[in-house]
């Protein structure tokens, strides 16, 4: 494995492995991501339709240009590991932070043409969603 060839050229002691800090310790590197997954349900992620009824369509499909996927495109790429999270200074500083990944979502969604919810923004309008953002 080229990571593992990577590793071994750094020396003695060079590489630290230990649990990420913004979730608490379960045992050894094992962390508990519950709080993780809360805040990420907390901002509603996936695509509504104001008519429930569509997705018993037959043949229904909600199309979008090139233009419309490349506006959220890299959002979409989250494979929901939380190390946004561990980096994040306000996650590890003010526990009801809703975090990068959850605030993230909230765009990916919120820029998707096929979407059609329009009030999730809300649930992110506070000190815990991006108003408590701040640069690292």
């Amino acid at each position: 494995m080229k990571a593992l060839e990577d590793a071994k050229s750094k020396g003695d002691n060079a590489i630290k492995i230990e649990p990420m800090e913004a979730h608490p310790i379960l045992k050894d590197l094992v962390t508990d991501f519950d709080d993780f997954f809360e805040k990420h349900a907390s901002v509603s992620p996936g695509l509504y339709r104001n008519d429930p009824r569509e997705k018993y369509k037959a043949g229904k499909e909600y199309k979008q240009s090139a233009g419309e996927r490349n506006a959220y495109l890299p959002f979409s790429y989250c494979i929901m590991c939380g190390l946004c999270m561990d980096a994040c200074p306000v996650v590890n500083t003010n526990p009801s932070f809703k975090g990068p990944q959850a605030l993230s979502q909230i765009y990916r969604y919120g820029m998707d043409s096929r979407d059609q919810m329009k009030d999730r923004l809300e649930s992110v309008d506070s000190m815990d969603g991006v108003w408590g953002c701040e640069f690292a």
